[in-house]
């Protein structure tokens, strides 16, 4: 990201068009089958999205592999939202943003 021209891939600015992505369904909560997924991120990628926000969780692996293979763009979280007693929450926050990182790195997405 720079001040000036915004996001950039590869050297290239790219606006990022995206939607923000929970893990549930209609009728089946977190019960959603890799194949609902894959027509949800298929259904993203169709809108026009090259970006999206996965909430609040890191989501499952198979998830990143959708991104890759649709080229979309993934700004990934743990679930910090707010601050409970500080030094031990920042201590498990760190923890958790580490073992996502530690899974997800070789992710292109």
């Amino acid at each position: 990201f720079h001040a000036d021209s915004g996001f950039a891939l590869n050297g290239k600015t790219l606006k990022l068009r995206g939607v923000n992505v929970h893990q549930d369904f209609y009728g089946k909560g977190w019960a959603v089958d890799s194949a609902r997924k894959r027509e949800d991120f298929i259904l993203i990628k169709q809108m026009g999205a090259n970006y999206v926000r996965m909430s609040h969780y890191p989501h499952h692996p198979y998830v990143l592999d959708l991104c890759d293979s649709l080229g979309l763009i993934v700004w990934a979280e743990i679930p910090v939202v707010n601050t409970i007693g500080r030094e031990a929450f920042l201590s498990n926050a760190k923890k958790q943003m580490k073992e996502m990182i530690t899974r997800d790195y070789n992710h292109a997405s």
